[in-house]
């Protein structure tokens, strides 16, 4: 996995207790024991990150952490890894320590715990000592849990909202204030100085294992299986679980860069992706999508001309996608069928640079895993013969084991076709895009859609840049630019260009309107070329000043030697300065997108020069945004 290992001297223990500290020394993770169960306290310096928290797993009808006599550690070592990104960007070395942790009673070792410890986080997994033998592992639940601080602020998203995906609105109660069952990720605001905490799991994928949504009862968040609520069963003597991530961040720019959950995935199968990450089929890039502006409006299916319009829209724009919705599969246009009707599609975007992706329905294409699920292995042979480069999969509404397996045959069965792929009505990401670089992303939002019947606040896009797009890549299908106000449902045009940039997805799948290449977007114009040059995979990511999850997200990024600056704003309008000091010495000319007062379906253009001791006013509409391209002077 392109590591470099060091062994190095055996942990500090005791009968009751053992401590494991990152490679620099900064975070430590202490293990003790309460009243027979394992527990884990996580410390920066005298800071305390999560109070003593228990752990363990139930297998077989046996709570294997609980009953425990004495832990220990087995010998350490450090390991450094390089990772190939792609996302906030484009690498990062990282290192951790790790040892494995074998709880016992006094007859025999129970669990052991995988553990992993960053600077910026911890990770851990358990596994039996020796396998079962019935031959099997009913797993009931885990105990895997984090207790909060006091004075702790938790974002989470509604389960009631998101009891099938993870579509909830994303909101914020004090540790303590809240009980029940919640979709994740956690976001944590600990008590300041202390920063932040990121809890989610790793690698749950290929290891037949359900998801965690997380169950929160005071000061406690613990993984849940909750739609596997009566557990299930791993058809093997042994079994490894996703690893558990606390990520520890002392800022939110170390937060939204966070690589651990990238760094516990496994690298990519080397016959599938020679190149890694950098396998050239699996291209990044931006789509036209039409749904939202017509096929939800007119009777719930897309018709071949409209697609037609959007490839050109697509193609005006440079765009290298269009996505085609849903009823596709029901053409009949000109005595063709569907797949003769698609290949058209896929000839006509070839001709202005564009290439053809596909929605598809979980329930009705792709569903039966008989025959090593030959219903599947067809459908996408046949999206292949006509020139079709991705898919997108939606309507899979659950992390169940069950559907789990399904997550892991489309990933394979893609990738052997080098097709690209993105699931909708999906879990939260936990390092697939790391492993499988045909996953280009996935929902797991409550994304721009739910404007056609809800609406969203200002408080969820400014808290999701920093609470789901934290996870991995995310399509929300940010960008809507049009006139119509059911749709923008209060946000602004410089809100919605915001997104584009500041969301990370690198399957940029926007709801362009008919009109956009008129009116927003007309030839010529300043705001046209920045939407033509927008990249989706950066170099580097900042969170600027006076950030606050949930009220105000302002962000500088980096593109080679450009910089583009995306804020969003809360539900209370503001006037904030920004300021360049980011930027490297040297003059740059910028284009500047801002709100307009007087309408949120319009915006102001602005070119001028600044430099790294500029500083721009701009006055925020409530839900408001502000766009920058900066470019060296040339």
């Amino acid at each position: 996995m392109n590591a470099l290992v060091t062994i190095v001297s055996a942990i500090s223990l005791i009968q009751g207790s053992a401590s494991l500290e990152s490679p620099s020394n900064d975070i430590k993770a202490l293990f003790s024991l309460d009243k027979g169960r394992v527990t884990v306290e996580l410390m920066r310096g005298n800071a305390v990150l999560t109070e003593p928290s228990p752990l363990g797993i139930v297998v077989n009808g046996t709570d294997r952490g609980n009953g425990i006599g004495a832990i220990s550690f087995d010998e350490s070592k450090v390991v450094k890894r390089h990772l190939e990104l792609r996302v906030e960007k484009q690498s990062a070395d990282v290192s951790w320590r790790e040892s494995t942790l074998a709880a016992s009673d006094s007859q025999r070792t129970k669990l052991l715990i995988d553990v992993r410890l960053f600077d910026e986080g911890f990770a851990y997994r358990y596994r039996l000592p020796n396998p079962e033998t019935s031959g099997k592992c009913e797993i009931e639940k885990e105990e895997s849990s984090a207790r909060l601080p006091l004075g702790s602020k938790v974002w989470t998203q509604d389960y009631l909202n998101a009891n099938l995906a993870n579509e909830g609105i994303w909101s914020e109660t004090p540790v303590g204030g809240i009980n029940g069952v919640r979709s994740g990720p956690v976001t944590v605001e600990l008590p300041a100085p202390n920063g932040f905490l990121f809890i989610s799991e790793a690698g749950n994928y290929g290891l037949d294992y359900s998801g965690s949504k997380y169950l929160i009862l005071g000061d406690r968040v613990q993984h849940w299986f909750a739609h596997d609520p009566q557990g299930f069963t791993i058809a093997k003597p042994n079994f490894v679980s996703p690893w558990r991530v606390i990520v520890t961040a002392r800022d939110l720019t170390g937060l939204v860069n966070q690589t651990i959950v990238a760094a516990l995935a496994p690298e990519p199968d080397a016959k599938l992706f020679p190149q890694g990450v950098r396998t050239p089929w699996c291209r990044p890039g931006r789509a036209a999508w039409s749904f939202f502006t017509r096929g939800y409006h007119e009777g719930n299916a897309t018709s071949k001309d409209q697609e037609e319009q959007f490839i050109d829209i697509a193609g005006a724009l440079g765009f290298e996608y269009n996505m085609t919705d849903e009823g596709w599969y029901g053409w009949k246009n000109g005595g063709k069928d569907q797949w003769q009707n698609m290949s058209d599609l896929v000839q006509r975007g070839a001709k202005k640079g564009v290439q053809e992706w596909a929605w598809i329905y979980y329930p009705l294409q792709v569903n039966n895993p008989a025959n090593d699920w030959q219903q599947m292995r067809d459908f996408f042979d046949s999206l292949v013969r006509v020139g079709v480069v991705g898919i997108e999969i939606d309507f899979l509404n659950s992390e169940s084991q069950e559907r789990r397996r399904f997550y892991d045959a489309a990933l394979r069965l893609s990738a052997e076709r080098k097709l690209m792929i993105q699931f909708h009505g999906a879990n939260i990401p936990t390092g697939e895009s790391q492993s499988w670089p045909n996953e280009i992303t996935r929902e797991g939002i409550h994304g721009l859609e739910n404007n056609l019947w809800f609406g969203l606040s200002g408080q969820h896009y400014t808290a999701l840049p920093f609470t789901r797009f934290v996870a991995g890549p995310g399509c929300f299908t940010p960008g809507y630019l049009g006139h119509r106000q059911e749709l923008l449902k209060g946000s602004s045009w410089p809100l919605q260009l915001a997104t584009m940039v500041a969301y990370n997805s690198l399957f940029l799948q926007s709801p362009l309107a008919p009109d956009v290449l008129e009116d927003a977007l007309p030839p010529n114009s300043a705001q046209r070329d920045l939407v033509r040059a927008l990249p989706v995979a950066w170099d580097e990511t900042k969170v600027l000043p006076q950030a606050r999850i949930g009220r105000y997200a302002p962000f500088a990024r980096r593109k080679g030697s450009d910089w583009w600056i995306a804020v969003l704003n809360g539900d209370d309008a503001r006037s904030e300065s920004l300021d360049l000091s980011f930027l490297p010495p040297g003059m740059y000319d910028a284009i500047l997108i801002s709100d307009l007062a007087e309408k949120n379906d319009g915006w102001r253009i602005d070119k001028r020069s600044v430099t790294n001791d500029t500083r721009l006013t701009i006055d925020l509409r409530a839900s408001g945004g502000f766009v920058a391209w900066i470019r060296p002077k040339r």
